[in-house]
């Protein structure tokens, strides 16, 4: 699932997710990264500071719409909110890249003070 950037499910055309707040929806779920997400940041993610008379209904709804595209196993419901399983996020695939990143930057960075404090050690 590919939430940096263009929002997209591959194998899933953008029109099936249906509106504006079920994408919305979809993609607060995916930032969650398969934990659960309360319906109160859910209501909030949709619709800001004017949530529909009965918001948890409305979730309920979106989940139910997303749940005939993606599978019923895709969004599971919590005591507070709802989860998204997924076998790919985007986000990952980054946070991955600059972990690695930033492992063999400190490995360089030793090696050039290791090698910096061998030469200061060979001048002495």
């Amino acid at each position: 699932m590919h939430v940096l950037g263009v929002f997209e499910i591959e194998g899933v055309a953008p029109e099936r997710l249906g509106s504006r707040k079920a994408r919305t929806l979809l993609r607060a779920l995916a930032l969650g990264r398969g934990q659960p997400v309360t319906v109160d940041r859910l209501v909030e993610a949709c619709w800001g500071e004017q949530p529909p008379a009965r918001p948890a209904d409305q979730v309920a709804v979106l989940v139910s719409r997303l749940r005939g595209v993606l599978g019923r196993d895709r969004i599971v419901r919590h005591d507070t909110g709802y989860s998204l399983i997924v076998d790919w996020l985007d986000v990952d695939t980054v946070e991955e890249l600059a972990d690695e990143a930033g492992e063999r930057l400190a490995a360089s960075g030793q090696a050039a003070a290791r090698s910096a404090a061998l030469a200061a050690l060979s001048l002495a």
